[in-house]
């Protein structure tokens, strides 16, 4: 897992991070510290690498109040899925994203 801490950006203030699994290496949740109030808000694609095809995506919109996101393997997150999250606003994250998965899709975004 890894938490980032609440630092309540400003509008002129911007943060990236990319998380890429790579073999070996696999990181199985990004965490806000503060899951009451920083959210993310945007989405992230799925695709099937299991027969090469789109099933669509998962938003995250404001009242979901999603603070993590999580890839845990085939349903939620293959090696190579990755995703970015850009600070834009106090307690607020826009995310964008490909989740790999084989088989049945879930949700990569929960709320704590």
């Amino acid at each position: 897992m890894i938490k980032i801490a609440s630092f309540g950006c400003g509008v002129d203030s911007v943060a990236g991070l990319l998380l890429a699994q790579e073999q070996g290496i696999e990181y199985d949740e990004i965490i806000f510290a503060d899951t009451g109030n920083e959210i993310m808000i945007g989405s992230v694609l799925g695709s099937d690498s299991g027969d090469d095809t789109t099933i669509g995506s998962f938003n995250a919109e404001v009242g979901d109040a999603f603070s993590s996101i999580e890839f845990t393997g085939a349903t939620e997150g293959e090696l190579g899925s990755r995703f970015t999250l850009t600070c834009y606003d106090t307690d607020r994250w826009l995310i964008d994203g490909t989740v790999l998965h084989d088989g049945s899709i879930a949700t990569p975004f929960a709320t704590s």
